[in-house]
């Protein structure tokens, strides 16, 4: 359906806009450590992780529509 796709479409923007994000707030706490010679903590924050746990549960309710949807079997045939 088209709410489905809209919503498969939002959720992999979204998640590219996160990634984008995290990447950059990463590589600026590096930066910022950098001319005292320390190193950069290694640990992400603790909204990062829950962020990327949600994601992780969206995609795989996502992932499950679209085998109750399409059937497993069907899910990975290809028209080959």
């Amino acid at each position: 359906s088209k709410q489905y796709e809209w919503f498969s479409g939002l959720l992999i923007f979204s998640n590219a806009v996160y990634i984008g994000y995290e990447c950059e707030f990463l590589a600026t706490r590096a930066r910022n450590y950098a001319p005292d010679d320390q190193a950069a903590p290694l640990s992400s924050p603790a909204g990062f992780l829950v962020l990327q746990a949600c994601f992780c549960l969206l995609f795989t309710v996502e992932l499950g529509l679209r085998w109750v949807a399409e059937g497993l079997y069907k899910f990975f045939m290809v028209e080959d």
